[in-house]
């Protein structure tokens, strides 16, 4: 499942919870474009991979030219991954690095992507980021 989200301001919000399959892409590209497209300013997104092992190498081309196309309308992506997950977090570290924009980051610290996230949204926006980080804490253990 991906889902994208823009509730307050101009968080976004993204979370991808397995099964991830590959019919979802198109939908999922479409409403990351309407997102960002509409959006006056850079936006600053959350991502919430925290559930996730790996991704098919259609998948992580995809999101590859998905953060492409959208670096000049994102003002940062603190990327969130489960600790232990190695080979997950290197393969994170190569699509950020392909996707060229040095204000993606990934966290296994939770406290420190919010740290990282927070200057740079309003009070509404933090209190949702704080509701997002915090369902993906549910999940993750449910």
């Amino acid at each position: 499942m991906m889902s994208v989200e823009r509730r307050v301001g101009r968080l976004g919000e993204v979370r991808y919870r397995a099964p991830l399959g590959t019919e979802e892409l198109s939908h999922f590209m479409g409403a990351i474009r309407d997102i960002v497209r509409v959006s006056e300013r850079p936006l600053v997104f959350c991502t919430d991979w925290r559930s996730l092992a790996g991704f098919t190498t259609e998948i992580a081309d995809t999101i590859v030219w998905i953060m492409r196309r959208d670096n000049p309308n994102i003002e940062c992506n603190g990327i969130i991954l489960s600790p232990g997950r190695a080979g997950f977090r290197r393969q994170v570290e190569r699509i950020t690095k392909q996707a060229a924009n040095v204000q993606r980051r990934l966290f296994e610290d939770v406290a420190l992507a919010r740290d990282w996230l927070t200057p740079r949204l309003t009070e509404l926006e933090i209190a949702r980021l704080d509701a997002f980080i915090a369902e993906g804490a549910a999940t993750e253990e449910g």
